[in-house]
């Protein structure tokens, strides 16, 4: 998991993908960060959960991304990181984890 906080921060990463892997890096939740599947970069791979953080620029583009991705036996979930303070960021996103997972 230290090694998927180091290609974060070395990474373009945003602010928000770096608030998910420590996130997820305190509650134990193993991950991978930055990964193509395919064709396409995920944000997160944690299990067969695609974990991509939406930024408003990403609204309503990951359609043919999400189709791609469930074809491939993956759960694509979004997860915006504005506007939201961390604690709750953390307990929505271990509820959505715990519940595709």
């Amino acid at each position: 998991m230290r090694s998927q906080l180091l290609k974060l921060r070395r990474s373009n990463s945003t602010k928000g993908e770096r608030r998910i892997g420590e996130i997820l890096k305190k509650n134990k939740i193993k991950f991978k960060a930055r990964t193509n599947v395919g064709r396409y970069e995920v944000d997160f791979i944690i299990g067969r959960v695609i974990l991509e953080v939406d930024g408003s620029v990403h609204s309503g583009t990951n359609t043919q991304k999400d189709i791609y991705l469930v074809n491939k036996g993956f759960v694509p979930l979004h997860f915006s990181t504005s506007r939201k303070n961390t604690e709750t960021i953390e307990k929505t996103l271990i509820n959505l984890i715990k519940n595709n997972g």
